[in-house]
């Protein structure tokens, strides 16, 4: 068994679409799951929603109920550099937690995540991604068709943030800061989960937006707990009279978000199927 995760609804559909039928759904809690198999690999795909917290716990999750292989987390990410195109797939060869560290009087420095060996706490400043599934994936790379827009996969540095990151200066200070070359909110957690319970990892993100994407104000847009639907049109429509130039920013991320679920869901269930194929081939397995 392998295990995908990813956080929104067109990513998990784009990778349901990958599976073989019959294909089982389930929920539990906000998880979706839809349990398959790519070829003659067993998968489960978890649609657990964004942000850190809710991937953890999605990989939790799946390690405990479906004792997965691998777990290979997939989606959307913000380019760091400009050479990366739309719809570009990056492999995480290694990942950082990007806001996690230490406030002081000279700023902020990154610590990575604690844990703890015995009675005393370890930070973990990176976490690097499982050889065997690089090497599936680098497989991958050299044999798949082209990708929707002839995007390319790369390999590199990863970084996760539980922010929406659409300032180029930001985005410049992450690359300066940990060599990353695209942003995402959930695949550092995921690696940490797996990490701690010694299962393999992979995370292979799709870019949704160039690194001069800036839209100011798109917090105005979402829709908030509690908040009724006539007070969340109200707020968009006041927003959209006073940025009316956002009206085209956002609707190229928005067709990026749709390029980019598609593209990460191909490659990760392309790896998903080389790494378990090998590993069955392999004696003992």
């Amino acid at each position: 068994m392998i295990g995908l995760t990813c956080a929104v609804n067109e990513e998990f559909q784009a990778a349901v679409k990958c599976l073989a039928e019959p294909v089982e759904r389930k929920r539990s809690g906000e998880f979706e799951m839809a349990m398959g198999t790519l070829g003659s690999v067993p998968v489960v795909v978890i649609r657990h929603g964004t942000g850190k917290v809710a991937a953890a716990a999605a990989a939790q999750l799946a390690i405990e109920r479906y004792h997965p292989r691998a777990l290979i987390n997939f989606g959307a990410a913000g380019s760091l550099v400009d050479d990366l195109r739309v719809g570009d797939v990056v492999v995480a060869e290694k990942l950082y937690q990007g806001d996690l560290g230490v406030v002081h009087g000279e700023g902020f420095r990154h610590t990575g995540a604690a844990c703890h060996h015995g009675d005393e706490a370890v930070f973990v400043r990176e976490y690097e991604a499982d050889p065997s599934l690089i090497g599936a994936a680098r497989k991958v790379a050299r044999e798949m068709s082209p990708l929707d827009g002839g995007a390319s996969i790369q390999f590199g540095p990863v970084v996760s943030c539980d922010q929406v990151i659409l300032s180029r200066e930001f985005r410049e200070e992450l690359r300066g800061r940990f060599g990353a070359i695209a942003v995402e909110m959930e695949g550092a957690s995921v690696a940490h989960v797996a990490s701690m319970n010694r299962c393999g990892f992979l995370v292979v993100r799709s870019v949704s937006d160039a690194v001069d994407l800036d839209i100011v104000g798109l917090e105005e847009v979402i829709r908030y707990s509690g908040e009724s639907g006539a007070a969340c049109w109200s707020r968009r429509a006041k927003f959209v009279a006073l940025h009316p130039g956002a009206i085209e920013k956002m609707r190229s991320l928005s067709g990026g978000l749709k390029i980019a679920s598609r593209n990460a869901a191909r490659v990760a269930c392309s790896v998903a199927r080389k790494f378990g194929e090998t590993r069955e081939d392999m004696p003992g397995r």
